[in-house]
């Protein structure tokens, strides 16, 4: 007996309601040696791929270098710098229109 595999994974994890492809789950599975999987998928394999899936991309990645967890910092730094001026613009519109009571 071998354990599972990515088009096993992903029919399980959609039979929850994820969506995922097979491309990721192998991703995946590569880049979690230490991942004990067992002959079967479980839900805690599907806990491990959202939090995996969650994390892919930003500065939280496992296994990314430091420059590119800094640079990835920065970005997400200056989306919420937009973010938030977007939010503060759109507070200072809904005071001064008129008819609107203030909070």
């Amino acid at each position: 007996m071998s354990t599972y595999n990515a088009e096993e994974a992903a029919k399980f994890f959609r039979s929850y309601g994820a969506k995922c492809d097979e491309n990721e789950i192998k991703e995946w599975m590569k880049s979690t040696p230490t991942l004990s999987r067992g002959y079967q998928v479980d839900e805690w394999d599907l806990y491990a791929f959202n939090d995996w899936m969650k994390c892919k991309g930003t500065s939280n990645e496992p296994g990314i270098d430091n420059e590119t967890k800094v640079a990835r910092m920065i970005g997400e730094i200056k989306e919420l710098k937009e973010q938030n001026r977007a939010l503060k613009k759109e507070v200072y519109k809904l005071k001064t229109e008129p008819g609107i009571l203030p909070l």
